[in-house]
């Protein structure tokens, strides 16, 4: 899925001639799967939440700490936050 992102973003960049914001970048699925992590959900409780798999939500996190450079969920917190990801005030800055 990382890759996805990064072609898209190659794509993007190429066909606009500037870089697209981060924002654009993630599907409306990952934006969800990061706003309930942030808000400290497990990956089961995202997962039913969504509607999907525990093994698709886990996919999801994995690309955006990829995508991200982080290791762990707490840093992927910090990082969506740092990019604009996610809004400053939301559970995600405990």
């Amino acid at each position: 899925m990382w890759l996805q992102l990064r072609n898209l973003e190659a794509q993007q960049q190429t066909l606009s001639g500037r870089r697209a914001p981060r924002t654009q970048m993630l599907t409306e699925r990952q934006r969800e799967v990061l706003r309930l992590v942030s808000e400290g959900k497990s990956n089961a409780a995202i997962a039913a939440s969504l509607g999907y798999s525990v093994s698709t939500v886990k996919n999801d996190i994995a690309s955006l700490l990829t995508f991200l450079g982080a290791s762990r969920r707490k840093e992927l917190v910090r990082k969506a936050e740092a990019a604009g990801l996610l809004t400053a005030g939301s559970d995600a800055t405990r």
